[in-house]
């Protein structure tokens, strides 16, 4: 368990070669908590991937780690790729039960990451399940152009997972001349393995 300690905490950086920020590999069971000693609800933790052109996440679990927590933290990336801000990814092994909550998701120096919050498993033999993702804010995730889709929430070879609570958003007004990406609030892919998902109490706007 590890929560902010105090407020103002801020992890940032650039990986070397690039990649994730913090990357949860295997076993479980860590806890991020942003509230300084895991009480009220501020959120005093900020993690920054500060690669203003990343194709990679802020903070990625792979590799069938399980029973983790992210909440109330600030988690800040300019993703370009597949996955997002958070992503519950791929890897050798499902990546279960693991819950991403209560914090704020966007990009980091103005920046807009092409998704939010991903859960992409590796097939539908291998796929992530069981995973909650609830009661975060996720907001300023746009591209104009490209063939990924945009979207706040992204499920792929993902099941049983509990979306509910978030709120999905741009916080200022934009405008954009030519639009050739899918812009999404939440997206859920057409594998098999996308089956049994709760999807309930979201705002999009």
């Amino acid at each position: 368990y590890v929560d902010s300690a105090a407020s103002g905490r801020v992890t940032s950086g650039v990986p070397s070669p690039d990649g994730a920020l913090i990357v949860f590999s295997g076993g479980g069971n860590i806890t991020f908590d942003g509230r300084p000693g895991g009480e009220g609800t501020s959120r005093e933790w900020s993690i920054q991937h500060t690669n203003s052109s990343t194709a990679y996440p802020t903070i990625m679990l792979v590799n069938g780690t399980s029973n983790n927590v992210l909440r109330y933290l600030d988690v800040q990336g300019n993703s370009s790729g597949l996955n997002g801000v958070i992503s519950v990814g791929s890897g050798s092994a499902a990546n279960t039960n693991n819950t991403v909550s209560y914090n704020l998701v966007h990009g980091y120096g103005g920046g807009t990451p092409v998704r939010g919050i991903t859960s992409r498993g590796s097939s539908s033999a291998v796929f992530n399940s069981g995973n909650i993702i609830s009661n975060n804010e996720i907001y300023d995730i746009f591209s104009a152009s490209g063939s990924t889709p945009v979207a706040g929430i992204y499920l792929d070879n993902s099941g049983a997972t509990t979306i509910s609570n978030n709120s999905i958003y741009w916080s200022t007004d934009f405008s954009a001349s030519t639009m050739t990406a899918s812009l999404h609030g939440i997206r859920i892919g057409n594998s098999v393995a996308d089956a049994g998902n709760t999807i309930t109490g979201n705002s999009v706007g």
